[in-house]
């Protein structure tokens, strides 16, 4: 096994869709800098078969790490809006929702949903969804 990767990862997302809220890191100097957790979640996602669209307030982190996802063979979008604000929250879904039909996870750096009963469509503003 090669240093902090998996040789052969699990594939048990293929043919999902997840919305990941966060998924930007911003940037740093520090090359011992980490990575943030919603660009990880990202990222694992993808290798364990998911495409993944990639939310964050700061357009250009989300679509560095929806090139991350596309290193990973899956599809990354980029998304961007500001999660505190709700109308940019269901904005977001609704954007993700417009680009890939059948969505079936949605991460955020307050928690993970699965929502069975999102296919093609935003949830309400303030319902949650839980497994």
């Amino acid at each position: 096994m090669g240093e902090g990767r998996l040789e052969q990862p699990a594939r048990h997302l293929t043919g999902r869709k997840v919305l990941v809220v966060g998924a930007g890191t911003r940037p740093d100097d520090d090359p011992r800098a980490p990575v943030g957790n919603g660009r990880a979640i990202a990222v694992l996602a993808a290798r364990a078969g998911a495409d993944v669209a990639c939310a964050d307030v700061a357009a250009p982190a989300a679509a560095a790490t929806a090139e991350l996802v596309g290193r990973e063979g899956r599809s990354g979008i980029t998304v961007v809006g500001d999660a505190t604000e709700a109308q940019q929250s269901a904005a977001m879904v609704a954007e993700a929702c417009a680009d890939w039909v059948g969505w079936t996870h949605w991460w955020s750096t307050w928690g993970w949903v699965s929502a069975p009963g999102w296919k093609a469509r935003p949830p309400k503003t303030g319902t949650r969804r839980s497994p």
